[in-house]
């Protein structure tokens, strides 16, 4: 889901098109959506919150705080309250009713720095299957950003010079 649709669900704004379009059943299909999430009292932090339907639950991870961090919990409260209501809207029909799911704090390695927050919740995004969760090493990040940025520069649909733009030839 996009960032800015979880922007408008923490400010309580669930009536924005961008929202609603976004919840919209016959066009989006919220049981295949993780949302991520980015987190006003760290600006620029990033942390998923997953809707389980097989557990029925929504869970929470994120790789440097905790549901014990009151400004996370409130954070949390706020877009599962927007999901909630918009779920009721589109989905009232639906097999799944989710007004009583909790939120589980899903026990991920911690970040020890306060920048990699994007890495951990690429490889979460990635590898989340609702039961394992993906061991990140730290020690390993330096090599994962060459590694995406090498993936990414010789994707074959990028069509930019990068050599010459990076003055490598």
């Amino acid at each position: 889901m996009p960032l800015y649709v979880t922007t408008l669900l923490q400010n309580n704004q669930t009536g924005m098109a961008a929202v609603t379009h976004a919840f919209q059943k016959d066009t989006n299909n919220l049981h295949h959506r993780q949302l991520l999430v980015q987190d006003d009292a760290h600006s620029g932090h990033y942390f998923m919150i997953v809707l389980n339907l097989r557990n029925k639950r929504f869970e929470l991870i994120n790789s440097l705080r905790t549901l014990g961090d009151p400004k996370l919990a409130e954070c949390c409260n706020k877009v599962l309250s927007g999901i909630k209501f918009l779920w009721n809207i589109n989905n009232g029909d639906s097999d799944y009713a989710i007004d009583d799911y909790e939120l589980v704090d899903i026990a991920v390695p911690k970040q020890t720095n306060i920048h990699d927050c994007g890495f951990h919740m690429l490889l979460h995004a990635q590898y989340w299957d609702g039961r394992y969760v993906y061991t990140l090493n730290e020690k390993d990040v330096s090599n994962i950003r060459k590694i995406w940025t090498y993936n990414w520069l010789n994707y074959e649909e990028n069509d930019a010079e990068w050599q010459s733009i990076l003055n490598l030839t």
